[in-house]
């Protein structure tokens, strides 16, 4: 939005606000103005990052609403949020939230609004729209970043925007965009590091607060960490949940021996099933992808005929297998494949006898009803949840028992980010002393740079030397006539 016309609309708002209220004077009015303005930036700074769609995204109206505070007018108590709200609409509510849910609003703002909120954000109103007022420097981990690499990622971003392209695609390329201009801003204030502020779920997992490596776009991940080296478990959810289940039947002097062979076959060949199923994606490019993230979806409680599932944090996702699988046909074929039919019964097998069988203990079912999210509305202990916890805490101890003895950036996850490469084979041998179907991959990722990028730094560089040597010489910059010759073709045996 042109910044002048931004301006001219405010100045309109306050004049119509001063005009209702008339014993406020000009600097008491833009205080409030601006009042207003920043519950509106910390709701989108807060909640940007989750936004599905670029311009609907999460919004607490109440904490927007007391954030802005209040003012006195003739004796009488107005809202700064409310009085505003009338004049300069910038939040359109989507979808009004409820207290008895527990479901936050969702709102709409303008595209060129957005965009001026961010850009006019400093340092300090980042920081606390990610962690709130109550934080402490001394908390904070600091974590080393490729400011270049961000820069550069922002230059290709604001490129692409100006290209066509797939609506979904420039959504996202534009909302990478917004969330690199606030992280620029804060590492900018730290020598170049993302300061990161940590929580421990109950759920057995530690979370960064607010924006962070954990839950940034990978794109801007990638770009932030610069060169570096990403290691991930391998569908770990399975494989924990294969050892749980076998030690249960070991505890009863049994076994598994023909039971779960979906699972283990999805263990032990995980690429040729994705490849066969994803033949079933016919409208797509990425048909392996697709069948990856459904498959993933299945193992965290997702139901073939559902709409949404639990996640292993504990909250509900509304994006299950219709989300993944757009495309009816496509979806159909993956859902009534006989092999995923059967895969999707012994997750739901095994995440029954492992609930069942860990709720035997009272002690711990009664620590479970303490874990938010845990229960029903009936007050029923909910056997995805169980799974969940549990496998969040081993995932945990995994990581941990891998990670001992190295020098690591960040861990996300079921997976670790170091700046140096480690023998898989060490690696393995060690997840082979937990259990034989723990795996683990790597993926190296270099610097984010682009050709045009360094195209522009040369050139940059050049025209500044150019410059330099014209002023030390008291002339002006020369710039040579180039003259254009043919193109001789190359000689390939025909030429005559």
């Amino acid at each position: 939005m042109n910044q002048k016309i931004t301006n001219q609309m405010i100045s309109e708002t306050i004049t119509r606000f001063r005009q209702k209220f008339t014993k406020i004077k000009q600097e008491r009015a833009i205080n409030l103005c601006n009042r207003y303005l920043a519950a509106i930036k910390k709701q989108v700074s807060r909640h940007l990052v989750y936004a599905r769609q670029s311009v609907i995204l999460n919004f607490s109206l109440h904490e927007a609403d007391r954030d802005s505070g209040t003012f006195n007018h003739n004796n009488i108590r107005y809202s700064v949020w409310k009085e505003f709200q009338s004049l300069l609409q910038i939040v359109v509510v989507w979808q009004k939230g409820s207290n008895l849910t527990n479901q936050i609003s969702q709102v709409r703002i303008d595209e060129q609004y957005l965009d001026l909120l961010i850009e006019t954000m400093d340092s300090q109103e980042i920081q606390n729209s990610w962690w709130g007022s109550n934080w402490n420097i001394t908390d904070l981990s600091m974590i080393p970043v490729d400011i270049a690499g961000l820069e550069h990622y922002a230059r290709q971003c604001e490129r692409l925007l100006q290209q066509s392209g797939h609506p979904q695609y420039i959504a996202r390329v534009r909302q990478n965009l917004r969330i690199i201009r606030q992280v620029l801003v804060v590492v900018n204030g730290y020598n170049g590091c993302w300061p990161h502020l940590s929580k421990n779920s109950p759920y057995g997992r530690n979370y960064y607060v607010g924006l962070s490596l954990h839950n940034c776009p990978k794109e801007v991940r990638h770009a932030a960490l610069g060169h570096h080296y990403s290691y991930d478990l391998d569908a770990a959810c399975y494989a924990v949940r294969l050892l749980l289940i076998e030690d249960i039947f070991a505890k009863a002097n049994s076994d598994t021996l023909g039971l779960y062979t979906n699972t283990k076959d999805y263990l032990t060949y995980k690429a040729a099933i994705r490849r066969r199923l994803a033949q079933h994606i016919q409208h797509y490019p990425d048909g392996e992808r697709l069948v990856k993230e459904a498959l993933n979806a299945i193992g965290f409680g997702a139901k073939l005929q559902s709409g949404s599932w639990l996640t292993a944090n504990g909250t509900r996702e509304y994006s299950a297998i219709s989300d993944i699988i757009r495309n009816s046909e496509d979806r159909e074929r993956f859902m009534t494949d006989p092999w995923v039919i059967e895969f999707t019964r012994e997750q739901e097998e095994m995440i029954t006898i492992i609930s069942e069988y860990y709720l035997t203990d009272d002690a711990f079912a009664e620590h479970l009803r303490t874990i938010p999210n845990m229960t029903n509305n009936r007050g029923t202990i909910k056997p995805n949840q169980v799974m969940a916890y549990l496998y969040q805490h081993m995932e945990t101890q995994i990581i941990q028992h891998l990670t001992e003895d190295l020098d690591v950036v960040v861990t996300i996850h079921d997976g670790y980010i170091t700046n140096q490469r480690y023998s898989l084979l060490d690696l393995r041998v060690k997840l082979r002393e937990i259990s034989p179907y723990l795996d683990i991959s790597v993926e190296e990722h270099i610097p984010f740079r682009t050709e045009t990028d360094d195209e522009l730094e040369h050139q940059e560089f050049i025209r500044q030397e150019e410059a330099r040597v014209a002023r030390l010489a008291g002339k002006p910059v020369h710039r040579p006539q180039t003259r254009y010759w043919p193109r001789i073709r190359a000689f390939d045996g025909n030429n005559q």
